[in-house]
Parts: C-alpha cells; structure tokens; sequence
C-alpha cells in the first residue's frame, strides 16, 4: 500500500472481500464463445500503471481461483479520500477511484460504465484518465486466468453517495451481453473526521485538473508517472 493514511484510504481488501463470491457466480463463461478483435479507438501500449493493492488483490485472486477460470473479466480498485476541505473543494467535492480492468477479450475494453448504486439509485462515475495495455508473456496467473487485456484509469467518486447505505461498485464491460459485475462495496467503517470534512462538501462539482493530477501522483505514484509521461493513455471528457 502507498503512503496514504487511514483518514483517506480504505483497504481495498475490506472494501471488496464481500464481492468476491458473487463475482465469482458473475464471471464464468466458456472462453470459446467470443472473439478477440481489435479496438482502434484506444493506444494499446505493453506496460499498465500498476497500484500496488489493486494489482496484488488480482494476483491472488487469479491465483486461488484458476480453477474456476477463464473468466469474462475482472475489477478491482483502492480509493483515495480528500484530508481537509480545502483538498474536497480542490477535488470538486470526489474521493478518487484507482480501477483496474482485465479482460480476454480487447474489445470489452474501455468499458461501457463503471457505477455505483445505493437502494434503488444508480450513479454513473466520471473517468478522469486511463492507461490500455496488452500483456506480453505470462508474469503471474492473471494473464492465462483473467486475462490479456487490461485498463488502469482514475474515477471520481462524489463524497455527497460515499455514505449511503449500501453503496456498491459495479462495472460494465462493453459489448458483454452478460450484464454488470459487481466488485466492490463500501461497507467498512468510515473516520469521523472525513464525515466532518464531508458535510462542509461544495455545491460546485467543478475541480482543479491541475490539482487533481498532482493528487493522484501523490496517493497512487505509478500511475501519477505514467499519467505525466502521456504515453498509452487517454482523457475523457
């Protein structure tokens, strides 16, 4: 895990752990049924922007689960949360979404919506950036068991559904008849000095990009240094 403190990280283990079985009922599949073709939209480049947590939970996760696999594909993530009012004002009032995407199948990449959802509400999540990337040769089980396709990016999650009962990650890949996945749940429990810093959150939604990428070099350097190199990436809108 990087330097980040308790006040704005939950661990991703805890995070995700509660998603694992039903992940698990979400994502087998017959390899055979779909083909690989190649996307044109996105610079596909060799080398992903690791976060250490995230990748590390889908090493061991491959690893304890090759027997169930291939799999249509996988997410996890870690978070990263404003410390002071000042950083929730500069971060347009968001946490920040490290998400890492794996797929056998190119063309599920970039996916059609990462999302979260509370009761019956359903809120799509912005991506800020993201990094594609193939693997060449086979550097652990992820590659034969998850698969060769990958996506790192940074979400923004609004701190105004952070608290709401329930909330859960879920991701869709693009064309996969096979519906959402769900790979993460906010159920641990929250320091009382981020609810504070919450509840003085901005009306304005706007953020600094300037300080947004500076924060994300900062809680998640790798990624922070493939993002300022540019290569391999793409920003959306």
């Amino acid at each position: 895990m990087n330097e980040s403190s308790e006040l704005d990280r939950d661990t991703l283990m805890r995070n995700i752990s509660s998603s694992v079985i039903v992940g698990l009922s979400l994502l087998f599949f017959a390899g055979s049924v779909y083909s690989q073709t190649v996307s044109a939209s996105i610079e596909w480049g060799t080398s992903p922007a690791t976060v250490p947590t995230v990748y590390e939970f889908l090493r061991t996760f491959a690893t304890e689960n090759e027997r169930h696999g291939p799999f249509r594909g996988m997410a996890a993530f870690d978070v990263s949360y404003p410390a002071s009012v000042e950083e929730l004002n500069q971060l347009g009032g968001n946490a920040v979404l490290a998400i890492t995407a794996i797929t056998p199948v190119q063309e599920r990449l970039p996916p059609a919506r990462v999302f979260v959802t509370f009761g019956k509400e359903e809120v799509d999540l912005k991506k800020f950036h993201a990094i594609y990337s193939q693997y060449e040769g086979e550097p652990d089980k992820v590659p034969s068991v998850l698969g060769r396709f990958r996506m790192d990016a940074v979400y923004l999650l609004p701190m105004s559904v952070r608290f709401k009962p329930g909330l859960s990650l879920w991701i869709r890949f693009a064309n996969d008849p096979s519906g959402p996945l769900l790979f993460g749940s906010f159920d641990g429990p929250v320091p009382g000095e981020l609810k504070v810093i919450v509840s003085k959150a901005p009306t304005d939604s706007s953020y600094s990009d300037t300080y947004l990428k500076a924060f994300i070099a900062r809680k998640f350097p790798e990624y922070g240094r493939r993002m300022m190199l540019g290569s391999s990436t793409r920003i959306d809108d």
